[in-house]
Formats: C-alpha cells, sequence, structure tokens
C-alpha cells in the first residue's frame, strides 16, 4: 500500500515537470511563430461607386458602369455564371479611365445567367467581387 502511494506521487511528480517543460518552451516560441503573422494587416477591397446595370434599348443587351475610384487605371472583368456550366467565366474586361476610374460595358445572355464585377488584386487593395444581378424570363 506504501510503495503504491509512493510510486503514484512520483509519477504525478513526473508528469508535473515533464508538463511545466512543455508550456514553458511552447510559451518562449509563440512570440517568434506570432511575429509575422501579427504584422500582416489586411488588404482593403477595391471600391466601385456610382454602380448602375439596366438593359438598353434593344431587347436582351444588358449594360452596366461604374467607377473604380480605389485605383483607376485599372483592368476590370465581367463575370458570368450559368447553372449549365456551374462556374463564374470572364466574359468581358475594359480598362477604367486613368482619371476618373469610370467604365461602361454591354453584355447579353441567356435566362437565369448571373452576372458580377471582378478588379484583381492588386499591390494595396485585395480582389473584389460585386454582384450585378441575373437575367430573369417569364
Amino acid at each position: 500500500m506504501r510503495f503504491t502511494r509512493i510510486l503514484t506521487a512520483l509519477i504525478a511528480a513526473f508528469t508535473a515537470v515533464m508538463l511545466s517543460f512543455t508550456m514553458g518552451s511552447s510559451a518562449q516560441a509563440a512570440p517568434v511563430a506570432d511575429g509575422p503573422v501579427a504584422t500582416k494587416v489586411a488588404k482593403p477591397k477595391h471600391t466601385f461607386t456610382r454602380l448602375k446595370a439596366d438593359e438598353t434599348r434593344r431587347e436582351g443587351v444588358f449594360y452596366v458602369q461604374a467607377r473604380l475610384t480605389s485605383n483607376p487605371g485599372q483592368r476590370v472583368w465581367l463575370r458570368s455564371w450559368h447553372r449549365s456550366t456551374n462556374r463564374w467565366r470572364n466574359v468581358k474586361s475594359v480598362i477604367t479611365r486613368s482619371d476618373t476610374g469610370g467604365f461602361k460595358m454591354t453584355f447579353a445572355g441567356r435566362c437565369g445567367t448571373r452576372f458580377r464585377l471582378y478588379a484583381a488584386e492588386t499591390a494595396s487593395f485585395a480582389r473584389t467581387e460585386v454582384y450585378i444581378g441575373a437575367i430573369t424570363c417569364s
């Protein structure tokens, strides 16, 4: 009985010492591992202003116009998604005006197609996708 108590006390002491060593080494290594992660800052998204999308006078032809005020002169893509393809595809691209960042695109599509604008990642802005809408047919 006495031997069992001594053995249990030794195992408990050994476990406590080993646990303190493992906790102490991970606490010392944490600032080194978190250093680069802590300095990384999330980039802001691009800014689309004056976004307007509608149908033109011609039936089945649509347009989108907006301004990319965050980074004028950059390329903007129009992407489409249809349930038959089940993925986003680049349909058209345009380079925005270098002074105002304005652009206008016309496009057409079949019923059920969804559209969005895409601006790629730059050194100071994250990639941005703005949903425009879908073509609905009655």
